[in-house]
């Protein structure tokens, strides 16, 4: 997972945009092993849970297609990750990536690198708050 990640984040760092089977490739192992892992038993729960999972993500998307200011692959991305950590590790992985994008963001506008109007990609910090919610939170 880590691997197709940090190729979208390169993706998307050079060229502002997630090519689609970066996407697929991502997608489908997490739906195949979500499958799997749906049929061991207490089918119910694990499906709420990975339902639930899904609904930053979402939400993400819905931001992102009534503002335009988020692109569809970080939501997508997003979802994906909230059916592999749950809701808790989405939000927290969204708000850790959020966070030190802000970060970047401050620095960056007061060293008049950007500008207040300078789109960044979102997915490398998705993935930074992934690896801060495996390794500090989990």
């Amino acid at each position: 997972m880590e691997l197709i990640l940090t190729a979208m984040s390169l993706h998307d760092i050079l060229k502002r945009k997630v090519p689609v089977r970066l996407l697929v490739c991502m997608v489908i192992p997490v739906l195949a092993s979500a499958a799997i892992a749906i049929t061991g038993g207490r089918i119910g729960e694990k499906l709420i849970v990975m339902l639930v999972g899904v609904i930053p993500g979402a939400l993400l998307i819905l931001i992102g297609h009534i503002t335009g200011k988020v692109g569809m692959a970080d939501g997508i991305v997003l979802c994906v990750l909230g059916i592999l950590e749950g809701a808790r590790g989405a939000l927290v992985i969204l708000a850790m990536g959020s966070l030190i994008l802000s970060l970047v963001s401050m620095i960056l506008l007061a060293l008049k690198k950007v500008r207040r109007e300078t789109r960044l990609p979102f997915i490398p910090f998705l993935g930074l708050g992934l690896l801060i919610w495996r390794f500090v939170f989990v």
